[in-house]
């Protein structure tokens, strides 16, 4: 158990080590990017730059194989090209100079984005028009996802696979009953063309930027293959938690949050009355995978930061948000 902990501990401790200066400069090579127009986003899990181009903007990333594959990194772009195709605005990968969407260096994969138009929204300018307009952006990508079949062998994972549900070995026993309770609840549920598929999965709102009334979609990171609902009850965790939303506030803001999510949602997809009834079942996952994913990173990050973020998420298992 120890050593299934360490090892998981290791890879995400090798992911944010200091970028090989060699590997960036490759990088550079493969879209002709000029140096002084290059700027650090510091990117959570990847390293991630923008820069530009012929006068045009794009975002660059150079991501460890530990995080992703290439295969997964191949089926995200086949994954935007689809939605692209589908009248779902999104942020497309580009070619490098050798003609290919993914390239490979020593460990790390790299590809680039054209940068989408539009402003990163602040949680102050949400209104309830601009929540629905949200949730039918939703709607919309679950919809398409119905018909999607991948052209290669190239997928995503599916949602039980994710690294950090797959360490609850190493958790607190409270922690690890909870998520097995969960767990044996999910895994019962139907797995059907419109309750299952290929989802966002971190569909906040600094992962979508606002141009005039049109959203564009960007970081497709953590796309998995998962329920519809689980995707909806993620971007409620994640704006109830995440952003400063008052614990006291929390139950109200959630449900004011969802009912008008759900009602642009609706315009694009319809939602299952059954998967509705397990929608706390996904906000305790969520929840539990936040837990998770900060537990493991004060394994080996010493600053007090982690460990205070983790006190506070521990407290949050034991308060659920309640639906």
């Amino acid at each position: 158990m120890l050593a299934d902990r360490k090892k998981g501990t290791d890879k995400l401790k090798e992911n944010r080590k200091e970028l090989d200066q060699d590997v960036l400069s490759s990088a550079l090579d493969l879209y002709g990017i000029q140096s002084e127009t290059l700027k650090n986003l510091h990117g959570n899990e990847s390293f991630v730059y923008s820069y530009s181009s012929s006068k045009k903007d794009y975002i660059l990333k150079i991501i460890h194989h530990h995080h992703r594959s290439t295969e997964e990194l191949q089926a995200e772009v086949e994954w935007l090209y689809y939605l692209h195709k589908h009248n779902v605005r999104v942020a497309l990968p580009i070619q490098s100079k050798h003609g290919n969407f993914v390239e490979n260096n020593f460990h790390y994969s790299i590809i680039s984005y054209e940068k989408a138009r539009g402003i990163e929204i602040q949680t102050s300018e949400l209104t309830e028009e601009l929540i629905q307009n949200w949730g039918s952006t939703m709607g919309r990508m679950h919809q398409v996802a119905k018909k999607y079949q991948p052209l290669s062998c190239n997928v995503r994972k599916h949602w039980h696979e994710n690294q950090h549900l797959t360490m609850f070995s190493s958790a607190p026993s409270y922690i690890k009953n909870k998520f097995e309770r969960v767990r044996s609840k999910l895994i019962h549920l139907p797995k059907t063309t419109d309750t299952y598929g290929l989802i966002h999965s971190d569909f906040h709102h600094k992962n979508f930027l606002l141009d005039k009334s049109n959203i564009t979609v960007i970081d497709f990171d953590d796309a998995e293959y998962s329920w519809f609902i689980n995707d909806i009850a993620k971007t409620v965790y994640n704006e109830t938690f995440n952003f400063g939303v008052p614990p006291k506030n929390r139950n109200q803001f959630a449900y004011q949050f969802l009912e008008s999510f759900i009602k642009g949602y609706k315009r694009e997809n319809k939602l299952d009355p059954y998967m509705m009834e397990h929608f706390q079942d996904f906000l305790d996952l969520r929840q539990l995978f936040v837990f998770m994913r900060k537990y493991h990173v004060s394994e080996y990050n010493i600053k007090r930061y982690h460990e205070k973020k983790i006190q506070v998420n521990l407290k949050n298992v034991v308060n659920d948000l309640k639906m």
